[in-house]
């Protein structure tokens, strides 16, 4: 999945203020959606379940491994927000990632 860890490293690159995980694999998955926001020097993942949210804080140099593992066979969409432009990416059945912005 080279393909998707470049298209991580672009959309990190492009200086994101926000980001969302969503749309999940199955209905096994952990967590609906997560939901990333620029707190000061760090993200702050927001991992929603049915009923609770669980909070996770991380650098901004360990963001781009951080969003691969989560995303890598688990869900199906990541899409990131600068101050002018919206990144996609979305990941087929296939598991063939595609980028817009």
């Amino acid at each position: 999945m080279e393909e998707l860890k470049q298209y991580i490293n672009m959309m990190c690159g492009a200086k994101i203020s926000k980001l969302i995980i969503s749309n999940p694999v199955s209905k096994k998955c952990q967590y609906k959606k997560i939901v990333g926001e620029k707190k000061g020097e760090c993200f702050q993942l927001a991992k929603y379940t049915d009923k609770q949210v669980f909070h996770e804080n991380i650098s901004e140099d360990k963001l781009e491994n951080r969003l691969y593992e989560l995303t890598f066979g688990t869900y199906k969409q990541l899409n990131g927000f600068s101050n002018d432009s919206e990144y996609i990416i979305l990941i087929s059945k296939k598991g063939k990632p595609s980028y817009k912005v």
